[in-house]
């Protein structure tokens, strides 16, 4: 489990946006549906420039209508890379840049999510990210919410890793027996145990996370024990809760609940 603590971003541009969409939809009172869009749906791919100061090792971005993305991080002063492994991303490194692309046509439109790892910098830091739609797609390029920044890392769930759905759906009961329904929004919830470090990881989570965020949403790559991933843009659904096993090791009950 991975969560991007504190956003980083300090300015922000896009080489096409829609004057009712604009790119700081990304950042500010960040929601997913509340899109960054280009100008209109003829245009075929874009650019984010993104300039982050600060403790940087991640990027996430959620709602994202493209068919694929590329990621390129420079830092100014150059450095040389090591070696990243990262699922379902490939990797090209020169002199003083990390580029990754993302395949993102067999995500729904306006469902699509990025994560982006890289080593963690402390200064300032340039990323680019170029999303390209495919020729004959109807879409309109846009996203919901980007965070950079700072990557804490804590155990992967443990098997048994639980989805579900909360329907904001209402239904009402009418005079005369018939139902009155409104659709809104469904979101994904997600419930899992992590085994941790008391020291290391429970306290990091009790204090650092959860003390800190409360109920305000955070940007984490979920993976469980077989390899599938989703990233989340959510919040506690509640406190986590805990149990010491031993001196040394404990267990985390934590609900997550997707926010919109």
């Amino acid at each position: 489990m991975k969560i991007i603590n504190h956003n980083q971003v300090s300015s922000l541009s896009a080489s096409s946006e829609n004057a009712s969409y604009p790119v700081t939809n990304l950042i500010l009172n960040a929601s997913p549906k509340k899109k960054w869009l280009v100008a209109d749906s003829s245009v075929m791919s874009a650019t984010l420039l993104i300039r982050v100061a600060g403790v940087t090792g991640g990027l996430g971005m959620v709602g994202v209508d493209t068919d694929s993305a590329v990621v390129t991080v420079s830092v100014p002063e150059g450095l040389d890379w090591q070696n990243v492994d990262w699922p379902d991303v490939d990797w090209v490194t020169g002199e003083a840049d990390l580029v990754a692309t993302v395949d993102l046509a067999d995500q729904p439109n306006g469902t699509a999510s990025l994560w982006v790892n890289f080593p963690q910098f402390t200064g300032s830091v340039a990323i680019r990210i170029e999303l390209t739609k495919n020729v004959g797609e109807t879409k309109t390029i846009g996203a919901g919410v980007l965070v950079v920044g700072e990557v804490i890392s804590f155990p992967d769930p443990a098997p048994g890793l639980r989805q579900g759905l909360v329907d904001y759906s209402t239904a009402r009961e009418l005079s005369n027996g018939a139902f009155y329904y409104r659709d809104r929004d469904q979101v994904r919830t997600f419930s899992f145990e992590l085994g941790v470090d008391t020291q290391t990881y429970f306290y990091r989570m009790m204090r650092d996370i959860a003390q800190f965020y409360g109920m305000n949403p955070m940007m984490m790559l979920l993976v469980d024990s077989g390899g599938s991933e989703w990233v989340v843009y959510g919040r506690l659904a509640s406190m986590p809760s805990g149990t010491h096993i031993t001196w040394a090791r404990s267990a985390i009950q934590i609900e997550l609940i997707e926010v919109i």
